[in-house]
């Protein structure tokens, strides 16, 4: 399943600017030539302009006279991060990627909990 959040906007020179949010919860893979679909839930960001590709990831901070933070190439000015910012923030309050983040919360606690118990037994064998 896929659902994807756009923030659109015209550039001050007239270009059509665009970033796709998108949420995957599945991926086909090929196993030695067995297609199969596992279960992977992932976010991806993809930024272009009139089109053209100019680059993937979370929007990164940058120390420039007009734009804020950029995406690949593409920089962006505070009103198109704030449009930014909302279809990434509407992609993670899918109930999908809120279970998935749960998921890891839980498993860093489990993590955590091993990594004291760990610690205690080693102490204890070193008495």
């Amino acid at each position: 399943m896929t659902k994807t959040s756009e923030a659109t906007w015209t550039t001050s020179k007239g270009a059509a600017a665009k970033v796709v949010v998108t949420l995957t919860t599945t991926e086909r893979v090929n196993l030695d030539g067995y297609i199969s679909e596992i279960n992977k839930v992932a976010i991806s960001i993809d930024a272009y302009l009139n089109d053209v590709d100019q680059g993937s990831g979370r929007p990164q901070s940058v120390n420039h006279p007009v734009a804020v933070a950029k995406i690949g190439k593409m920089g962006l000015a505070q009103d198109s991060l704030d449009k930014v910012n909302a279809a990434i923030a509407e992609i993670e309050a899918a109930p999908e990627w809120v279970a998935h983040q749960a998921q890891i919360d839980r498993n860093l606690a489990e993590c955590a909990e091993y990594d004291k118990h760990s610690a205690r037994m080693h102490r204890a064998m070193a008495e």
